[in-house]
């Protein structure tokens, strides 16, 4: 004789259970969104761009601000660039004062400039490199002339993200204070990369990034 039983339904454990896999699920999606958006890359401007500096000295004591801004295109070696200008001020259409360089970014999310005005050795007619968005944690990122920064090379110690506009952009950290963004570029300034750093008494500081007349960035310190 064959018995057949039936495991009586507790509909409120299943309707427990269903809310908490609901739940579950939700909280899954969320991140996955989240990741998504941090995966996006967000690449260099090339247009109504503005970086805001200052440079402070405390013995004597004095603070001396600067702005670059993208202004044109221009053709070096068969490459097409953007033009950077130092400007006279911070409005669109802005005012172009002293060339600064071409900026170009290639397919490996590299950004190269050439016929730079800084105080960077030999970095004038060719091409350097000044950020590389790419690497990874652990990575050794080699900037400026023949792949030698103003501190030989940098070691990316950590990533993670901020939050410009509902979109996440990758933030890479170094074993010193200044950091690049996604877009932005180092927050100790637009060339801080291949540009000696001062030390002592002297300090270079990214004051804010605008594009589009928006302010994108606000250095917090």
């Amino acid at each position: 004789m064959v018995i057949n039983y039936v495991m009586p339904i507790n509909k409120k454990y299943f309707t427990t259970m269903g809310k908490k896999h609901v739940f579950i699920l939700s909280v899954f999606l969320i991140m996955n969104i989240n990741i998504l958006h941090s995966q996006e890359y967000v690449p260099f401007p090339d247009s109504n761009a503005i970086w805001s500096e200052v440079f402070t000295n405390q013995q004597p004591f004095e603070i001396i601000t600067y702005q670059y801004g993208i202004w044109g295109d221009t053709i070096i070696n068969s490459e097409l660039y953007k033009k950077v200008y130092e400007l006279t001020d911070t409005t669109f259409p802005v005012s172009v004062g002293q060339f600064c360089g071409g900026l170009r970014e290639d397919s490996l999310k590299r950004i190269y400039v050439i016929n730079c005005m800084c105080s960077f050795p030999g970095a004038g007619d060719d091409e350097v490199l000044l950020y590389d968005f790419s690497k990874c944690v652990g990575d050794t990122v080699f900037v400026g002339m023949d792949g030698i920064g103003p501190m030989g090379y940098y070691i990316i110690v950590h990533i993670d993200s901020i939050q410009i506009n509902n979109n996440y952009r990758k933030t890479f950290h170094f074993p010193f204070e200044d950091y690049w963004i996604e877009g932005i570029g180092s927050t100790r300034g637009l060339f801080s990369p291949i540009v000696a750093q001062p030390t002592g008494h002297q300090d270079w500081d990214l004051i804010c990034f605008n594009q589009e007349e928006q302010v994108l960035y606000l250095n917090p310190d």
